[in-house]
């Protein structure tokens, strides 16, 4: 036939790949970028067979000079954790022993060479990032990523957390995923290449390279449109049609092997195979790791000598090659093996490979095996299962742990006993932040009826997967009606209940209707007698249970020794919290909150960060910095705050994980207060206070109204601070209560309401001696001060600011130098009031703080003082990551610590530190020592 198309006639472009000249020319600057200290990745996405791997060898071609790491996700693998990471940690394994301690152990934790407590993924995330990083100085890295689809859940989590943090270092990471859109969720932000099938020309030049002879043009044509250019539905269509169908002498079958019938393109090749091939090929399918070893072990009662002859069989239908590892040539021929199979055929394969691993040596690859082959209930399976999940567990891998759990749940024979594994394996799946998966997992345990304990087992799981999504109200509610139920003798349950109850309990405050408030606060006390309780959790439960209901001023020494136990000995306070010791932590600060005591707020939201940092715990990072910003603000440290909430706010767009760092964080509210932006504060006071509503959050609507307050007395608008005030004073004493009562006293003494600011100050005098803190008693002086008249009020003036001075609270330290200054020059002291006014302005204009620097100001000028010209610190060109950057470093950390506080890398801490030494016109980390960093 004259025109038939030769293959002589096909088109080659870019070292063997047959067009994508846009995206290639997206490899090519991202390469580049990389080698100029540029990192950069990118998401190659599409369908199945669109040719995304050929872009991968493709960028591997290309990248001439760099080091090439592979990773590739293979569908079977799924289930084992760290899968992922053990393929990109190999090549650099010579070089985990230089990285930082915790990073270490993280990955010696996850490659099973030691046994600790399961690291957080993201800390396994910063691990890969140094290593990456330090491969990078000695030549650029090109990190490539096919089938991300399949990677486990751990491996996922830790790429995510890298494409995102690689910033100055010359690594370049390309990463291919399938059409599943949870996956693709995963990497949202990072530049991503959608493919679609080859244009026409193109299709037509792999078609011919494929087909290796001659095609008719209209055979060619309707294959192209049938297959709409899918490069491996292309490439692998000529090798199942004759050579008669393709020169167009013999029609093409119809309907085409296409689209949702891919994997029918690879029957063809398998029936070339006799009895043995097949069973050994879908032993190779079962068999994740490829372990040429193991199959053959397997297969020796299939192939009976044959080995060779059988391997050379399956390898000439280009299915699978053992070199010497077995893989196969594209995942879908993994799958399209491996489910052509009858499922007992599958469950012997699995059999056949558990029967082959050692039982020491291959423990756990043994119990994924066993559990796949068996065909019906068998506890002794399900136990070597649960054994499995929990060393897993211990091992960091969560996701496979629940697996492990499931299947356990599946073939446990006894009702009861499965129930109990299916919310374990709930409760695993949320540790992994899968919570729809531990709601499914829920719903399921709880379809049947449940005994008392099972009921409050699924109670606790409900209530911490509404506390994770953000659901307080209904948390609490949950909780509330399974306390009374809950057995002290099951010392795991009732202390984990507790303090998950306690938690709800301080954040949802005033919210908390009275009857759940109550049922907490009665089951929280009860609880308290189960055995060997370490004695600062008994004090916290007791004095949160006793604050429930509504005795403050008892609650409040309960709640004092509680923390001060815990500040004073913090490594035992966090061994006998244990796996709680994130939400025992968060109630430990919300109880120092609530009696106003400062130095402990302090202490255990630096211990709070710095064990979420040691151990990896970043989901724990966000709330741990977003109340530890709150307290840097009052400290008059703004410039440090904006730098943590940076942090926690990438944080959680990285985890998707707020928890109560809100939308916008409390601390930046009260930051915007301070700093007089009044547009910000009303808008994100406004958003909090929503939220708050909607989550059953009294914590989020108290900070709104603390915010509000100090921004409306800021510039003396004392009767908007009143109502502000009011309402934050009203609930109780809870929370932020306290300080409400204060600046109710100042705002209803401005506004000529004595009895109003009487009866605040009386109720002030109760909280203010039951915390017995500088903070409270400073601010007890302060409120008596404003209500005095004569010599007496000068002295409480002065003693309320001696008081102070006792804390760090150098905004509550200035506010009270300004009302004493005021007060000094209406009683005509002029020259006395100049000291107190200047200290205050001086304080005010040092963070920012500019409406009560402007009274500062107006009232030092009235004395006849000459008030000198004010300006901007000399760090606020700095970005929030800059600043916390050169923190660190005039602190004297070296850069290889500032990048494990800051989960980057080192060349990105170099990177910032150039810029801020510009900006700051300065050459050394000496001269960086003496600028004030702190606004």
């Amino acid at each position: 036939m004259s025109n038939v198309v030769s293959p002589d006639n096909e088109t080659h472009w870019g070292q063997g790949l047959l067009g994508r000249a846009p995206e290639r020319a997206v490899i090519d600057a991202l390469l580049h970028d990389a080698g100029q200290g540029r990192s950069g990745s990118l998401v190659v996405a599409g369908p199945a067979g669109v040719g995304k791997s050929s872009l991968l060898r493709y960028a591997v071609d290309a990248a001439g000079g760099f080091r090439i790491l592979k990773v590739a996700g293979v569908e079977s693998e799924m289930a084992f954790g760290f899968a992922g990471v053990h393929q990109l940690v190999l090549p650099l394994v010579g070089a985990v022993d230089a990285l930082p301690d915790p990073q270490r152990a993280a990955l010696h934790t996850v490659l099973g060479a030691v046994h600790r407590d399961p690291p957080d993924p993201y800390l396994v995330g910063l691990a890969m990032l140094t290593l990456l990083a330090d491969a990078s100085e000695v030549q650029p890295v090109l990190v490539v990523v096919d089938d991300t689809q399949w990677l486990d859940e751990e491996s996922l989590t830790v790429l995510s957390f890298v494409t995102r943090r690689l910033h100055a270092d010359r690594v370049a990471l390309v990463v291919a995923i399938g059409a599943t859109p949870a996956i693709r969720s995963g990497f949202e932000g990072v530049r991503r290449l959608d493919l679609s099938g080859l244009a026409s020309a193109e299709a037509r030049a792999l078609l011919m390279s494929s087909a290796g002879a001659a095609i008719d043009p209209t055979v060619a044509d309707r294959l192209v449109a049938a297959t709409e250019g899918n490069p491996l539905a292309l490439a692998e269509l000529p090798g199942v049609l004759s050579a008669d169908q393709l020169r167009g002498a013999v029609p093409l079958p119809e309907p085409l092997p296409i689209g949702a019938r891919l994997a029918d393109v690879f029957e063809p090749r398998m029936r070339m195979l006799d009895d043995d091939g097949r069973a050994l090929l879908l032993l190779a399918s079962a068999e994740r790791l490829g372990d040429a070893g193991l199959l053959r072990r397997a297969a020796s009662t299939v192939v009976r000598g044959r080995w060779e002859e059988v391997v050379e069989a399956i390898e000439a239908t280009g299915l699978v090659a053992f070199t010497p590892n077995v893989e196969f040539r594209h995942p879908l021929m993994r799958s399209a093996v491996y489910y052509a199979a009858r499922p007992s055929q599958r469950r012997a394969a699995h059999a056949a490979l558990a029967g082959a691993l050692d039982a020491d040596g291959e423990i756990d690859r043994r119990a994924w095996h066993l559990g796949a082959s068996a065909a019906e209930p068998d506890e002794g399976v399900a136990l070597v299962l649960e054994a499995g999940s929990e060393r897993l567990r211990r091992r960091g891998g969560a996701s496979v742990a629940a697996a492990y759990l499931w299947r356990a749940a599946e073939l446990t024979p006894d009702p009861a006993r499965a129930t109990d594994r299916i919310l374990e394996a709930a409760r695993t799946e949320l540790t992994a932040g899968r919570v729809h998966r531990a709601q499914e997992l829920l719903d399921r345990a709880t379809a049947t009826g449940l005994d008392v304990r099972r009921r409050v087992d699924a109670a606790w799981t409900a209530a911490l997967i509404h506390l994770v999504a953000g659901n307080i109200r209904q948390a609490g509610e949950v909780l509330a009606r399974a306390l009374s139920d809950v057995d002290v003798r099951d010392a795991e349950q009732a202390v984990g209940i507790c303090v998950a109850a306690d938690a709800i309990a301080l954040v949802g405050t005033h919210l908390l209707d009275d009857a759940t408030r109550l049922t907490i606060a009665e089951g929280t006390r009860n609880l308290c007698a189960a055995p060997d309780l370490p004695e600062s959790l008994a004090q916290l439960l007791m004095g949160v249970a006793t604050r429930l209901a509504r005795r403050d001023q008892d609650a409040a020494p309960l709640l004092g020794a509680a923390v001060s136990t815990a500040t004073n000995d913090r490594a035992r306070f966090e061994q006998a919290a244990g796996h709680h010791v994130h939400v025992v932590y968060l109630d430990m600060v919300l109880a120092a909150v609530g009696i106003l005591d400062d130095r402990s707020w302090d202490e255990l939201t630096r211990a709070w960060v710095e064990s979420a940092r040691r151990t990896g715990a970043l989901a724990a990072l966000p709330p741990a910095l977003g109340l530890r910003s709150w307290l840097e603000v009052l400290q008059g440290r703004p410039g440090l705050a904006a730098s943590h909430l940076a942090e926690a706010e990438s944080l959680a767009t990285l985890t998707g994980i707020r928890g109560l760092l809100g939308s916008p964080p409390a601390a930046q509210v009260m930051a915007d207060a301070w700093q007089g932006n009044e547009d910000a504060v009303r808008s994100g006071a406004r958003r909090m206070m929503q939220q708050g509503h909607e989550r059953g959050e009294g914590l989020a609507i108290d900070q709104a109204y603390a915010a509000l307050t100090v921004f409306e007395v800021s510039g003396g608008h004392y009767e908007a601070a009143l109502r502000t005030a009011q309402r934050g004073a009203e609930h109780h004493g809870e929370g932020l209560g306290v300080v409400a009562l204060a600046d109710l006293v100042e705002s209803a003494t401005r506004c000529g309401q004595a009895e109003l600011a009487e009866d605040a100050a009386e109720r002030l005098v109760d909280r203010a001696d039951a915390s017995g803190t500088s903070w409270a008693r400073g601010l007890l002086l302060r409120s008596q001060a404003l209500l005095t008249t004569g010599d007496d009020a000068g002295d409480l003036f002065g003693s309320a600011i001696d008081e102070l001075s006792r804390t760090a609270l150098v905004t509550e330290q200035a506010r009270t130098r300004l009302l004493y200054g005021e007060w000094l020059r209406r009683a005509r002291r002029r020259r006395d009031a100049r000291k107190p006014l200047q200290d205050a302005l001086e304080v005010f204009d040092a963070i920012g703080a500019q409406r009560f620097g402007s009274r500062a100001a107006a009232e030092l000028a009235a004395t006849g003082e000459h008030v000198r010209k004010r300006s901007a610190p000399s760090t606020s060109a700095l970005t929030p990551q800059e600043a916390q950057i050169a923190r660190l470093a005039a602190a004297g950390e070296r850069n290889r610590e500032i990048a494990a506080h800051l989960y980057v890398t080192t060349s990105t801490v170099e990177y910032h530190l150039r810029k801020v030494f510009v900006k700051l016109g300065v050459t050394s980390r000496t001269q960086l020592a003496k600028v004030d960093l702190l606004s």
